[in-house]
């Protein structure tokens, strides 16, 4: 059991850095001898040793020793290798080690794996046989998670067994075994038909899969320490591809173990944001800590990543593809295993999580031909609800790292806020996020965001560079350089652990230096001791220079090398392995021999950013670059075919990259709609670009026009207007359109002049696109216009007018438009609702939530439950109100738009004031406040502010005239908004008050003509009764009539219909706020 725990000790290890041995047996775990006469077991031959989602993603073939595999293993189930696979062969081996039978791997007539029975002795103690069977479970999810929950419960059972009990459990029987290998190719172009396994006695959809979970232990008070470099290495190739452990720094590492400490004890969110220049160690160490925490089983982690410029998976895209690896799979098997993963999740049965099991497979890009794509927003709702099931430790573990190259509001710093300020529920989870110091220095917009951050509980932690003393200690303990020579060294490192790591692994290239007897790198010629002023590098940019020199040189074939590290470095800053193999050939083993690239997971990943950015220096420069692109291309296209993976952005950059201009417009096209389409409007800019470019070479006018308008689509979608219009300004001959393309202009124009403010000029450009339209016969621009209008009468304060578009827009969608009937349905009961109709909102409640439950789109959960929330406002039902306001907003987070969070908080606001919580309706508003200031949303502040007004009137009446005043002087003169309404109103309250009647007759004009009787809301009429009481104590007849008339007209009709069946539709409470962001599928506020 003392070997069985180190072997175990070692795999947590291996696996916490993401990697999955998968030939585990007895000749692989080598017995060491140690100084005391002891004998330490080793875990060796890594031949087969790989990333899970490599392996999922290349869909290579399966091998391993047979009768030592697990059953998904033997099945070629790539997608379920895991942690999960080597400890079913540790079970294998504790088995028999123990006395057990063999358990054999049967297959039956479906090609399903079967293991035989587990027989244990039966003296054999029923704690350790209750861990043997768990650990040989056929399903893989439900043994146990980590390698650390194993060697804890070993523990357990053997303290509650006595030392006669344990004597018993060792066996001296031959263990027998074979080396034969047991390949099973799996079926090519992503249609592999592989066995799903059930749980062992479920019953079809209803029973709950098993989870063994074992009780955690408490996180360590002290650090910890790093373990050690492994086996000691005589070969300096293979010191040089060991990721050394980061420097140590007190300070840093104290907050950080903190920071776990307060997230388990108090189940809070906390992030700590390590700043520092490059080279300073910042991603490393954030790395390390999740490492050791996972390692450990202290929590589990996630890492999300960001790159310049963006790549398609960045994020949290690529984070949940890597966890759900829908690969060389097909949908149908895709969805049964992705349910039984949620059934175990959930802690429910198969048939309760099926319809987020295919929402999740559409999101993944297995769609039905015509079938839309679903909002990116649903991976971080997934994301979040995966780590809330991985809390069970008592928290989770999210790193960021370069977040200041993250892009959209729903990534990086963004995800840090929706945590911090709990938009997205309550969760204890640990973020470490990376930013560069120089990043901060020049993008005023990332250094407020950090601030924000602060101000929000956030941790700032400066990384500087390190001094000598703190250099020598890295060389000494990290790199094990020689005392003197570290020393000698340090002062010549700048500070930066990234320069010392390159410096010593080009020393050892160039035989400058070896490995002692002692395991010390030290001068391999002590008598000529080179003059280190003179050879070592003045900067990092020269040293990755030199690096790269030197390595290339030391490999069998320089040339093919330096043609390998080219294509990896134009192929992207984290590319698939299998990409680049594919491009490169077998040059690609001889690269990752230099330790300048190494594979992590299924991507291979660069020593150092400086690394990357020389060698694309000397690419772009090289004569063969063209080839090397196309080759790229070729290669990535293969991988789309026969993956199933959604590349056509990188193919139509690396067209683009080789001049085939002409052949590149097409997929990036392609590339940009769908992420438009699917709520990624930063990658679509980049694929608008890029085919914007490829089209003006290739001189493909109408191309030309479509990528400028997805450009300016893009653009409207990220908020900003004024970019968009100065886009779309261009619009003369050069540019050759159609009519359809021209009202698409006139479309995207009026977008942008509403969001700039200019009301009228939207108007007409509207007009003008609904004739175009309506004459080319275009029923979707038809409807996007009608949805536009609607959007326009309903800032100038038309609802009625507004709904009626609504109406068009549900008469043109078909049944199947489920994201446009959702849009229209819920803006008709907005609408409704404002003009006072809650009778007719009434009707279209059941048919939005049915909508938006056949859409599985997380954005139309959200609009929908606003509406409802809404509805529920307006007719006193304050707590569903407030449930299905949180479910919006915290939806609204998820899919990163930021301006239907401040409406959020803005009616979440109105419902605690109207509830009589005044302190919770302060902070909903001053949050929307903040957020629109800053964005410089004159509306939105204005309303906030009228919100503001509104809480302090009657108690603090100077509070309430100085938040009129912030309003007045956003909205100006401007009386084409309907906020203009409640800002007259409130003028017409302080004039009449100060016995200025001529001035409050005056603004209450403006509030009539700004649409005061159109819009008859709760507040309107309280601030007219207001008027007419002080108009009646200074005896102005006329102002007092014609409040009370102008009050008595603002009735709002809350009587439930008489031909409406809502009766036999119940309203379903929600959820826990906590559960609220991720419970999307199905949305508990929707399943009505």
């Amino acid at each position: 059991l003392d070997w069985m725990d180190a072997v175990l000790s070692a795999l947590g290890h291996f696996h916490a850095r993401g990697l999955v041995h998968r030939d585990i047996k007895p000749e692989n775990v080598l017995l060491h001898a140690v100084e005391d006469g002891q004998e330490q077991p080793w875990v060796a031959d890594f031949g087969l040793a790989g990333a899970r989602t490599e392996v999922a993603f290349t869909g290579e073939s399966v091998a391993g020793t047979r009768e030592w595999m697990a059953p998904e293993q033997a099945a070629g189930r790539v997608q379920e290798l895991g942690p999960w696979t080597d400890l079913y062969s540790v079970g294998l081996v504790l088995n028999l080690a123990l006395g057990g039978s063999p358990v054999r791997l049967k297959r039956d007539s479906a090609r399903r794996f079967h293991p035989s029975p587990v027989a244990l002795p039966d003296d054999l103690a029923p704690e350790l046989a209750a861990v043997i069977r768990n650990l040989l479970h056929p399903d893989p999810r439900q043994r146990y998670d980590r390698a650390a929950d194993v060697r804890r419960a070993l523990e357990e059972a053997r303290v509650a067994m006595d030392a006669d009990a344990e004597a018993k459990t060792v066996t001296t029987r031959v263990i027998p075994t074979t080396t034969t290998t047991f390949p099973v190719p799996l079926t090519q172009r992503g249609l592999a038909t592989v066995a799903n396994l059930r749980p062992a006695g479920a019953a079809k959809d209803q029973a709950r899969p098993n989870w063994n979970r074992v009780v955690p232990s408490a996180l360590p008070a002290a650090l910890p320490k790093h373990c050690g470099v492994g086996a000691p290495s005589h070969a300096l190739r293979v010191y040089s591809l060991r990721e050394p452990p980061p420097p140590t720094r007190p300070k840093v590492q104290r907050t950080i173990w903190d920071a776990a400490h307060e997230v388990l004890e108090q189940a809070r969110t906390r992030i700590i944001l390590l700043v520092g220049r490059d080279g300073s160690g910042k991603g490393r160490m954030a790395d390390a800590y999740a490492e050791r925490l996972d390692e450990g089983g202290f929590m589990e982690s996630v890492t999300l990543r960001y790159h310049d410029p963006p790549e398609d998976d960045d994020g949290f895209r690529g984070a949940v593809l890597e966890l759900l690896s829908p690969w060389n799979d097909g949908r149908e098997d895709a969805i049964a295993r992705i349910s039984r993963w949620l059934a175990r999740d959930r802690g429910t049965g198969a048939g309760d999580v099926l319809d987020e099991a295919e929402a999740l497979v559409r999101w993944c890009g297995y769609r039905v031909p015509k079938e839309p794509p679903l909002n990116s927003g649903l991976g971080l709702a997934y994301l979040l609800r995966h780590l809330d099931a991985r809390s069970w430790r008592g928290g989770a573990m999210l790193v960021l790292q370069d977040v200041h190259h993250a892009r959209g509001n729903a990534e990086g710093l963004g995800i840090c806020r929706a945590l911090l300020d709990e938009t997205v529920g309550t969760r204890p989870i640990l973020v470490l996020a990376s930013l560069s110091r120089d990043a901060l220095e020049e993008d005023p917009e990332l250094a407020a965001d950090v601030e924000e951050l602060t101000g929000l509980g956030a941790t700032r932690v400066d990384m500087d560079r390190l001094d000598d003393e703190a250099m020598t200690e890295f060389l000494e303990q990290a790199l094990q350089v020689e005392p003197q020579l570290a020393s000698e060294l340090a002062r010549r490192c700048s500070g930066s652990p990234t320069f010392a790591s390159l410096l010593i692994r080009d020393l050892a290239v160039r035989g400058v230096v070896r490995r002692s007897s002692a395991g010390r790198m030290e001068l391999a010629d002590s008598e000529n001791v080179p003059d280190l002023a003179v050879f070592v590098p003045r900067t990092l940019e020269d040293l990755a220079t030199r690096r790269i020199d030197g390595a290339i040189a030391s490999t069998e074939d320089p040339s093919g090398c330096a043609k390998a590290l080219a294509t990896a470095a134009l192929a992207g800053q984290a590319p698939p392995a299998r990409v680049v193999r594919a491009a490169s050939g077998e040059a690609l083993d001889l690269l990752l021999g230099t330790g300048l690239v190494s594979q992590n997971g299924f991507r291979l990943v660069f020593e150092a950013r400086c690394i990357r950015e020389a060698v694309v220096r000397r690419a772009w420069a090289e004569a063969d670059q063209m080839v090397l692109q196309q080759n790229l291309a070729d290669a990535w296209a293969a991988v789309g075919e026969s993956a199933g993976a959604d590349v056509d952005l990188s193919v139509g950059r690396h067209l683009l990259g080789a001049e085939s201009h002409n052949d590149a417009v097409v997929p990036l096209l392609r590339a940009a709609r769908s992420n438009l389409a699917s709520g990624r409007p930063h990658m679509a800019m980049l694929a608008g670009r890029l085919a914007l470019q490829a089209a003006t070479a290739a001189d493909r006018q109408m191309a030309r026009v479509e990528a400028r308008q997805l450009i300016a689509a893009a653009l409207l979608e990220q908020g900003k207007p004024e970019q968009a219009a100065m886009l779309l300004s261009d619009s003369g001959g050069e540019w050759r359109m159609d009519r359809r393309s021209r009202a698409r202009d006139s479309l995207l124009s009026a977008r942008a002049a509403m969001g700039l403010g200019n009301l009228p000029e939207a108007k007409d450009l509207l007009q003008r696109a609904a004739s175009a339209y309506e004459s080319t016969r275009d029923r979707s621009g038809t409807i996007e216009t009608a949805q536009q209008q609607a959007a326009l009468f309903r800032l100038r304060g038309h609802p009625l007018r507004a709904a009626d578009r609504y109406t068009r827009v549900l008469r043109q969608a078909r049944e199947q438009d489920l994201n446009e009937r959702v849009q229209a349905l819920a803006g008709r009961i907005q609408c409704l609702v404002a003009a006072g109709q809650t009778q007719r909102a009434r009707r279209d409640r059941p048919r939005l939530q049915a909508a938006a439950r056949q859409s599985q789109d997380t954005r139309s959960i959200a609009v929908a439950s606003f509406a409802s929330g809404l509805l529920y406002f307006v007719e006193g039902k304050y707590e569903l109100a407030d449930r299905h306001l949180r479910t919006a907003l915290a939806l609204g987070a998820t899919v990163g738009d930021v301006r239907f969070q401040v409406q959020s908080h803005n009616v979440l606001g109105e419902i605690a004031r109207h509830a009589g919580e005044r302190e919770k309706a302060a902070a909903h508003y001053s949050r929307a406040l903040r957020t629109a200031r800053r964005r410089a949303w004159i509306p939105a502040a204005a309303v906030a502010h009228l919100n503001l007004a509104m809480l302090h009137l009657g108690h603090d009446d100077a509070a309430a005239r100085r938040e009129h005043e912030a309003a007045l002087e956003l909205v100006g003169a401007d009386s084409s908004h309907w906020v203009r309404i409640f800002v007259a109103l409130l003028s017409v309250v302080w004039a009449a008050e100060s016995g200025r009647i001529d001035d409050a007759r005056a603004s209450l004009q403006d509030a009539v003509e700004a649409g005061l009787a159109r819009m008859p809301l709760p507040d309107a009429h309280v601030l007219l009764e207001r008027v007419a009481r002080h108009a009646r104590s200074v005896g102005a007849a006329y102002l007092e009539a014609r409040a009370l008339e102008l009050g008595g007209s603002l009735v709002v009709d809350s009587r439930p219909p008489r031909d409406s069946d809502e009766a036999e539709i119940p309203d379903l409470l929600m959820e826990d706020p906590a559960d609220l962001p991720t419970d999307v599928m199905p949305s508990p506020d929707l399943s009505g």
